[in-house]
């Protein structure tokens, strides 16, 4: 059965474990080697915009990345400390083994 290509069956990650802290949600695992260890994201920063929007809880952040499609671009606004930066990490797609 061929796909319209308007839905991705792959879903995405972008490399984070977050939970709810507070009135935000902080990210607090970072996978070795992802988009994220690679743009310097750190388990404590607190993630204040996802692609320009306010990010309030973990299971609408989770959402935003798992339904967007691998290869494109997430831009979070992140805070460490006193420090506010953003960064733009690619998608990549989660890798699942199903073994009999």
């Amino acid at each position: 059965m061929a796909t319209t290509g308007d839905e991705s069956l792959i879903s995405g990650t972008i490399g984070i474990v977050v939970a709810n802290q507070g009135s935000g949600v902080v990210v607090v695992a970072v996978r070795a080697a992802s988009a994220a260890a690679r743009a310097d994201v750190r388990a404590g920063d607190r993630i204040s915009t996802c692609n320009g929007q306010p990010v309030t809880d973990e299971r609408d952040f989770e959402r935003r990345v798992l339904e967007s499609r691998p290869g494109s671009m997430i831009e979070l606004e992140i805070a460490r400390g006193a420090e506010l930066r953003r960064v733009s990490l690619p998608v990549e797609e989660i890798l699942t083994a199903v073994q009999a």
